[in-house]
């Protein structure tokens, strides 16, 4: 139904470690309004990539003052292409299927959903070539949604929301022969209660909410023990203007206990036993219009994430991540301070922003790769998890321009610069003289620029994307090459006086361009998907 972009105070309604914000997906599973005829959308899909073919509908049906939902979507892939060869072992199959009802009433609604994932797909063999035909990954997801809303009379309050979730989750790798490598599931229950508020003192509105939640973790195939985690937090939010000042603030409370079934001592990982963590997360955002289409802006959070059960115990193999992973019991929580600035101008045929930032981490949590083979598995690395001091920094610039009633063009670039404080104890074991070193996983520079043309009820767009080389290497990492990519798309639209059709033809990788993800774990094995065309219709109603 529409994608939320939270940044700065409006993050923390979804957890306290959201420094560069969160993307939330809302999807219509429990209505809250009922419409007046059935509507729904059904499309399909084909991709030449890896001949893949996927199939979706999804139904609102009204009855009185009920709405039911059902959305049902599938696809089957076989192994992608890329200009030097197939990517053995890259198939995928999955289906993902919802079914809601919702009572709405004058004062509110209250309704609930159902809906299972279910996925399978391989893994390509690993560079040092212990499992020779690759990994099969098994996804099992099964996940219960309740919800009300209801609008109250009050000086303060205007609305009050309930969430109920229930996941459970399991998540199997199997080795080429069939025998399992690891398997994990995990049950969570999540349980919320917000409210939007009126204004008071400088506040023109905002939110408010307790939120909780319990995982219930267990691990076979690995000598990770099973665990339980327990959540609990609090949080505000609240925002107002002041002439041309925009301003916002928020907090957020939060307490974490993880609990292993039993507390032992381990060979690997040293002693496992109850941690507890608390922590309080906080942000303000002021935005000034300078004129009526110019802003400036800056935004400051200071975050708080305790580490996860996988930090903590995990003592196991990875097999889709090619790694041996190792927790660190006595990991501190990661604290952050990130600032950001930014200028932004609108206009009828101008948008245009840039930003720059800076995030500052006490204990950032990652895992590190040891450059050792694991001993009970020796065709995986050892990935220790640790903390370290590090630092992001980087701007976003993106802008698109209307020259003619038919003609945009746009583009927009990034650019990230992470490292982390060396330890004196590292730089005695490795030898290693600096002060500082570059973070894994780091996207180099990168841009894109696109061209749209429209016309009725049809639409064109090109768009070049570029990289530049990754050399700021972590690590036991490898340098990835710059690469230029041009993609396209074509949209025509069919309306009828009940139905709206859309045909897409789109292309990405067009020149069949060989190149390589710096953020990809496989990349030292196989370079990105090749040449890809795919046509999709869809029609609503």
């Amino acid at each position: 139904e529409e994608i939320e972009i939270a940044r700065g105070p409006a993050a923390l309604a979804y957890g306290a470690n959201a420094i560069g914000g969160v993307i939330n997906v809302v999807k219509n599973q429990i209505p809250n309004t009922v419409p007046n005829n059935l509507t729904g959308t059904a499309s399909l899909n084909g991709k030449s990539v890896n001949n893949e073919a996927s199939a979706a509908v999804d139904l609102i049906v009204p009855w009185k003052n009920w709405a039911a939902t059902l959305d049902l979507n599938g696809k089957s892939g076989q192994d992608f292409s890329t200009p030097e060869a197939s990517i053995e072992n890259s198939h995928l199959r999955n289906t993902h299927n919802t079914a809601g009802l919702s009572y709405v009433g004058k004062n509110g609604y209250v309704g609930g959903s159902f809906s299972t994932y279910l996925s399978d797909y391989g893994i390509p063999p690993d560079p040092n070539g212990g499992h020779p035909s690759g990994v099969d990954i098994e996804m099992r997801k099964y996940q219960a949604d309740f919800r009300g809303e209801y609008i109250i009379d009050h000086t303060f309050f205007r609305t009050i929301e309930a969430r109920y979730s229930f996941v459970n989750y399991n998540h199997v790798e199997l080795e080429s022969n069939g025998s399992l490598g690891t398997e994990f599931g995990k049950l969570t229950t999540n349980v919320s209660v917000s409210s939007n508020t009126n204004g008071w003192a400088i506040f023109d509105e905002g939110s408010m909410g307790l939120w909780g939640e319990m995982q219930d973790y267990a691990v076979r195939g690995a000598d990770t023990p099973d665990s339980d985690l327990y959540s609990a937090a609090a949080f505000i939010i609240q925002e107002g203007d002041a002439g041309n000042l925009h301003f916002e603030f928020g907090a957020r409370l939060e307490s974490i206990q993880s609990r292993p079934d039993e507390e032992r001592v381990s060979s690997r990982i040293g002693q496992i036993e109850n941690r507890s963590f608390l922590g309080l997360a906080s942000s303000a955002s002021l935005i000034y219009g300078l004129t009526e289409r110019v802003f400036a802006g800056t935004t400051v959070m200071h975050s708080f994430r305790a580490p996860t059960l996988e930090e903590l115990y995990s003592e196991g193999p990875h097999l889709a991540a090619y790694s041996f992973e190792i927790g660190n019991p006595q990991l501190d929580p990661e604290r952050g301070l990130g600032t950001e600035l930014f200028l932004r101008y609108r206009s009828s045929r101008i948008n245009a922003e840039v930003v720059g930032y800076r995030n500052k981490f006490q204990n950032y949590l990652f895992p590190r790769d040891t450059g050792e083979q694991s001993i009970s598995d020796p065709a995986l690395n050892n990935y220790q998890f640790t903390g370290s001091e590090a630092e992001f920094f980087g701007f976003e610039l993106s802008a698109d321009l209307q020259l003619h009633q038919r003609f945009t063009i746009g583009g927009n670039l990034s650019y990230t610069r992470a490292e982390r404080t060396v330890s004196e104890e590292e730089k005695q074991v490795t030898g290693f003289s600096g002060d500082t070193r570059p973070l894994p996983m780091i996207p180099p520079l990168k841009g894109s620029f696109f061209v749209k043309y429209s016309q009725g009820n049809f639409t064109a767009t090109t768009r070049m994307v570029l990289a530049d080389e990754q050399t700021r290497l972590s690590e036991f990492e490898t340098i990835t090459d710059g690469y230029s990519l041009l993609n396209a798309s074509l949209q025509y639209r069919i309306d009828t006086p009940q139905l709206l059709h859309t045909i897409s033809l789109s292309g990405k990788n067009l020149l069949n361009t060989t190149y390589r993800n710096h953020l990809s774990r496989i990349k030292e094995v196989f370079p990105e998907p090749g040449l890809n065309i795919s046509l999709l219709y869809r029609i609503y109603f």
